[in-house]
């Protein structure tokens, strides 16, 4: 009996496939064809826009850093603190209003003053992905209550970014958040308030206080302070974790499928 012929598909090497999954990814963005730079040059608008929030992260991340190390004269107060998280959020939402606004008023191009073309919406997660690192890096230096949390959300806003990417890929859809991504979004800034609210006794914090007063009362109060907050901050960041990889689950709806009526967008 003879055995069919086996033929071996030709190897790709990795460079290869780095170029094609590059040339797909700037497919999936932008338009195949001669006018693909264009499109690129008429889209600069809306993705400028968006990357100008990038420096109130910083802003915010700064000061998170201050709440930690500064002393209490100089220490950023909660007000400010939340007063800067709400010009970055505002900051979101506003873009994407400007942008669709502009298309009404002005020539209603998709490309030029879109607020959900591919290339916008990327830029948009980046800028959110970024801004939240940043403050999130701060925390954790600072922090080490908050560490184990920390590293657990992290790897959830990877594994989400390189799900919605991978669909991008496939389909040409980008995805937008939906409930599910709110809460999770409200869940961390949360977690956040409360680990800058209780900031004073986190681990490590007061140590030279505590030597220069070591027999004092006032020194058992911030012994006790401290076990208590590391205790609680434990407990806080597990529920945050829980409800955070429970929405984390919705990044699978529509996974993969084209959504004809979605207008190129994969809404979770």
């Amino acid at each position: 009996m003879v055995k069919p012929a086996h033929h071996e598909l030709p190897k790709e090497s990795a460079a290869s496939l780095i170029r094609r999954g590059a040339k797909d990814f700037k497919t999936r963005l932008l338009s195949d064809g001669p006018d693909a730079d264009a499109q690129l040059m008429r889209e600069i608008p809306g993705a400028a826009l968006t990357l100008a929030r990038l420096p109130l992260g910083w802003d915010l991340a700064h000061a998170v850093a201050e709440r930690y190390t500064a002393d209490d004269v100089i220490r950023p107060s909660m007000q400010t603190l939340v007063g800067k998280a709400g010009v970055m959020v505002a900051a979101d939402v506003a873009d994407g209003a400007a942008l669709r606004m502009m298309k009404g008023l002005f020539s209603g191009d998709e490309g030029m003053y879109g607020a959900d073309t591919p290339l916008r919406r990327t830029a948009d997660g980046v800028v959110d992905q970024a801004q939240q690192l940043a403050v999130a890096v701060e925390i954790y230096r600072h922090d080490p209550d908050s560490r184990t949390a920390i590293k657990i959300i992290a790897g959830r806003a990877l594994a989400v970014g390189a799900i919605n990417m991978a669909h991008l890929v496939k389909t040409g859809e980008v995805t937008k958040g939906g409930w599910a991504q709110k809460i999770a979004n409200l869940t961390h800034l949360g977690y956040t308030l409360y680990l800058l609210g209780t900031s004073k006794y986190a681990g490590g914090n007061n140590d030279e206080e505590l030597q220069a007063d070591e027999n004092s009362d006032n020194d058992n109060e911030l012994v006790d302070r401290k076990i208590r907050r590391s205790r609680n901050a434990k407990w806080v960041g597990a529920a945050t974790v829980g409800i955070s990889m429970l929405t984390a689950l919705r990044v699978f709806k529509g996974l993969g499928r084209q959504h004809p009526n979605g207008g190129g967008i994969r809404q979770l």
